[in-house]
């Protein structure tokens, strides 16, 4: 049987849940490791010299069956709480922040069907259409961090126009260059080749990354 007594004056060094917890064996009776606790029901509270050792103990009368045991405290609040969440879950209300469900793009009330995550297909495109431009819009603002969320997404906007199998025509690339560069239209003819060649790479990283969400995550 697993013996406890009293912790020693370095316990807070040691302990954190409990008091000293030692071997099982009445001439041993060494404090069990970490280790040792986590392996006490297979060492049968034995330290890991007295189990290898094949130290042995009297036989303890078998504990009642589990099912017989009336239910802790704890157990009944837990199933009730479980209870009362797939209820709310069921009525359309968040178990959590006790809020309606509503559409994960249009924030419609959707109580109605509180498994799904959105009002119907066309939001649930919409919603992904959305994440993809924020894709590219991270890959523009990454390159230019001085610029804004809307100066990226105008620039990806106006190139996309004149986007057409995977190329970009020179006057798209010029829309982006010019969007994401603020002294654009104050550049000299050859500062401006050059903000439109940076823009380019960064440009088609962002469309290819933004096509490639959509393609793997449009609903069908």
């Amino acid at each position: 049987m697993t013996t406890t007594v009293a912790a020693p004056a370095n316990a807070h060094l040691t302990l954190i849940d409990g008091a000293v917890v030692t071997c099982a064996n009445p001439e041993c009776q060494l404090v069990l490791s970490d280790t040792d606790k986590r392996r006490s029901a297979r060492q049968k509270g034995l330290c890991v010299e007295c189990h290898t050792d094949g130290v042995t103990l009297p036989e303890l009368p078998a504990a009642p069956e589990a099912a017989t045991l009336p239910a802790t405290v704890e157990e009944t609040d837990e199933q009730v709480t479980d209870e009362t969440a797939a209820r709310l879950h069921t009525l359309g209300i968040d178990p959590e922040s006790h809020d309606i469900y509503r559409c994960g793009h249009c924030d419609a009330n959707i109580a109605a069907t509180p498994d799904a995550e959105y009002c119907g297909p066309s939001c649930e495109k919409d919603a992904v259409r959305a994440k993809a431009l924020k894709i590219a819009v991270d890959i523009v603002r990454f390159a230019y961090p001085e610029i804004s969320a809307f100066e990226a997404e105008t620039g990806l906007t106006a190139a996309v126009k004149h986007w057409h199998n995977g190329r970009v025509a020179g006057q798209g690339i010029a829309a982006a260059a010019r969007a994401w560069n603020r002294d654009y239209a104050d550049m000299k003819w050859g500062q401006q080749g050059e903000a439109n060649t940076k823009a380019l790479p960064i440009l088609k990283a962002a469309i290819r990354a933004a096509r490639e969400f959509g393609a793997a995550n449009m609903p069908a």
